[in-house]
């Protein structure tokens, strides 16, 4: 019986450790994420979703020179949408309603990977209420054009899939 408990606490310790880990900021290639189907991903566990040492290289690059603001997401992921303003934008303010062109990177919060690698071929949107990103819709509010921003947005705001790290650049209004 003894033998049993301290395989127990042993294999628990295991795990523990596992799950652990520090941010690493000298990794040299960034991760893509791994093509799944609903029925290869493992089944969610119970419990927060918790961020683990990842490879941020691709968020570092995009960030650029603004990186040292950046939020390295760490411990379990918010209730809430967190913004940070990596760099100010001198153009006018996104207003609900405006067409706008923006380019985004979206990461992984667990595992750091990279999901939408739209930062080279920005797109245009549309900025309204109850749209299919509801976390920019909260992230984006008061960026000016020339801003960029990172966003980290819980699983229920982004896909329903996990929480989301992104960092996002308003470039013109249309």
């Amino acid at each position: 019986m003894k033998k049993l408990l301290v395989i127990g606490l042993m294999l628990a310790g295991l795990q523990l450790t596992a799950c652990g880990g520090s941010e690493s900021t000298d990794a040299s290639s960034a991760k893509s994420a791994p093509e799944t189907t609903a029925e290869e991903k493992p089944a969610a566990a119970k419990g927060p979703e918790m961020a683990y040492a990842g490879d941020w290289t691709v968020l570092k690059k995009v960030a650029g020179p603004y990186s040292k603001r950046l939020l390295i997401p760490h411990g379990p992921a918010p209730k809430q949408v967190v913004i940070r303003d990596l760099k100010i934008g001198k153009g006018p303010v996104l207003h609900h309603g405006d067409n706008y062109r923006a380019r985004y990177v979206d990461l992984t919060y667990n595992e750091a990977y990279v999901v939408e690698p739209y930062w080279q071929s920005p797109s245009n949107y549309l900025f309204e209420w109850g749209g299919y990103k509801k976390g920019w819709e909260v992230g984006l509010r008061g960026i000016r054009v020339g801003g960029m921003r990172e966003l980290i947005v819980p699983s229920r705001m982004a896909y329903k899939n996990g929480a989301r790290v992104y960092i996002v650049q308003a470039l013109k209004l249309d």
